[in-house]
C-alpha cells in the first residue's frame, strides 16, 4: 500500500534523526497493517546493515541519505515520530492491546466526507470499537494524540440558544 510505503520511506530516509522535532500523520491508511511493517523493516535493517558495511551504499537501494544503520532504532522512531490513523480498524486496537503499536501513536479519524467515511455515525462507531478500553486510552484515540501532535486545544462547544 501506498501508505506502508510512505512510512518505510520516512523510516529509512534520515529525516528524523535530521529533523528531530518532525512528526508525521498517516492518515486514510487505517493502523493494523503497522505492527508486520514494523516487525519486517526491523527485519531488513538486521540483515541489509552488513552489507552497507562491505561498501554496498544503502542509499541505491532505499534511498537513505547519512542514516547510520547501527544506531537507527525502527520502534523507538516510529514511536517518535510517526502516528496511525483509523476510521474502523479492529486490528489496530487489538495491536494497541498486545503492545504492538503505542496508544500515544493512533489517532480516529473520519475522512468525511470521502466515501471510506462511517459518517454520519463516526463517533458511535470509534467508541463502539474502543469502548472496552481504559478511559485515558480512548481519550488519547478521540482526541488527545491529535492535539498533541497538532498543539492545539479544542474550542468548548457553543451554547446553543433556546427559543
Amino acid at each position: 500500500t501506498r501508505t506502508s510505503g510512505t512510512m518505510l520511506s520516512f523510516l529509512f530516509s534520515g529525516l528524523f534523526q535530521r529533523y528531530p522535532n518532525l512528526k508525521i500523520a498517516l492518515s486514510e491508511g487505517e493502523a493494523g497493517w503497522i505492527p508486520y511493517f514494523l516487525e519486517r523493516a526491523e527485519q531488513v535493517l538486521d540483515k541489509q546493515r552488513h552489507w552497507v558495511k562491505k561498501g554496498v551504499r544503502f542509499q541505491q537501494h532505499a534511498g537513505a541519505s547519512g542514516i547510520d544503520l547501527d544506531t537507527l532504532d525502527i520502534r523507538g522512531t516510529f514511536r517518535d515520530h510517526i502516528f496511525g490513523c483509523i476510521i474502523d480498524d479492529a486490528h489496530a486496537i487489538a495491536s494497541i492491546e498486545l503492545g504492538h503499536i503505542p496508544e500515544d501513536n493512533i489517532m480516529c479519524e473520519t475522512d468525511y466526507p470521502h466515501s471510506d467515511t462511517t459518517w454520519p455515525d463516526s463517533i458511535s462507531v470509534i467508541k463502539n470499537r474502543i469502548n472496552h478500553l481504559p478511559e485515558e486510552t480512548q481519550y488519547k484515540i478521540l482526541r488527545g494524540n491529535a492535539e498533541r501532535l497538532y498543539r492545539f486545544t479544542p474550542a468548548e462547544p457553543p451554547v446553543l440558544a433556546t427559543a
